[in-house]
């Protein structure tokens, strides 16, 4: 990311270097967290953005691993007034519409519970884009069976919206490719170092 004429780090996902039970001292969180804030910078220090789980990272800070003289901005639930109106603009056909009844009735729970974050709004927005009926996120009964079902959806619809630039790869190989290094980051071979990277548990990926 560039400011002006310099360039800062961002990193994404603090919380996704480690497993849940990885010390905070041994852990690579901790580790990202020292070498930004040695980062050398004439002006001060190096501008830096980073995303974590709010509890993952209070736990660092708590242990005096956070970033030197940087803002905390915590994200909040999307409400869902806020949810629907994303919706309805992305609605241009009015396949939305049984949806966004349900959820300004209060009568879709789960669904409501499943759009509370940025990430799943943007990715239930992105599965219907093109094709298909949104009323089938109101059969679940459960956040969890809404995301799997959204997933589901996604490689589909975005190979769609964004044909890859190379022959043979169609969804269903791309999920396969997918499968395959989500595979090979949570369970590496013996003897692997998958870019220094281990997936936590709770970590969502494709299966």
């Amino acid at each position: 990311m560039a400011w002006g004429d310099f360039v800062g780090s961002l990193r994404l996902g603090l919380d996704e270097l480690d497993t849940d039970s990885t010390s905070l001292e041994k852990s690579r969180a901790q580790a990202v967290l020292q070498a930004l804030n040695s980062l050398p910078n004439s002006r001060g220090p190096a501008p830096a953005v980073v995303t974590c789980r709010q509890d993952r990272y209070a736990a660092l800070a708590d242990m005096g691993y956070q970033l030197r003289d940087a803002a905390w901005i915590a994200l909040q639930p999307v409400s869902v007034e806020a949810a629907t109106s994303y919706l309805k603009r992305r609605d241009a056909d009015g396949r939305w519409l049984p949806v966004l009844t349900a959820l300004t009735a209060r009568r879709a729970p789960a669904l409501a519970q499943a759009l509370t974050t940025p990430w799943r709004l943007t990715l239930a927005a992105t599965a219907y884009t093109d094709s298909g009926d949104p009323a089938e996120l109101l059969t679940h009964t459960t956040a969890e069976a809404v995301d799997a079902h959204l997933l589901s959806r996604f490689v589909p619809a975005a190979t769609r919206l964004h044909p890859p630039p190379f022959e043979h790869a169609d969804a269903q190989q791309i999920h396969r490719w997918l499968h395959h290094l989500a595979a090979y980051l949570t369970t590496p071979p013996v003897g692997a170092n998958p870019v220094g990277c281990v997936l936590g548990s709770g970590v969502p990926v494709l299966t």
